[in-house]
């Protein structure tokens, strides 16, 4: 995990509370926030839900959303000491 990981975990938990698939928040809202190109973010995803840090949420209209999980949220708060 690097610091653009820790920057799309903390977002998902400190910025946009998203801990559930309910409250799960779609690339464009990550990508406004945390300044990647939406393809940086995709790849950034996929490596994050290979390690279990993430998963998808319930569809927005036709886009996927992300939360983050309890792995996620451990590993954030294991790199910010």
């Amino acid at each position: 995990m690097d610091i653009l990981d820790c920057a799309i975990l903390n977002y998902l938990f400190n910025v946009g509370k998203a801990t559930s698939k309910v409250k799960a928040k779609t690339r464009r809202d990550i990508v406004s926030k945390v300044k990647l190109k939406d393809n940086t973010l995709y790849k950034r995803l996929v490596k994050l839900k290979g390690k279990e840090y993430v998963e998808k949420g319930f569809m927005e209209s036709r886009r996927h959303t992300y939360y983050i999980t309890e792995g996620g949220i451990n590993a954030l708060k294991e790199a910010m000491q």
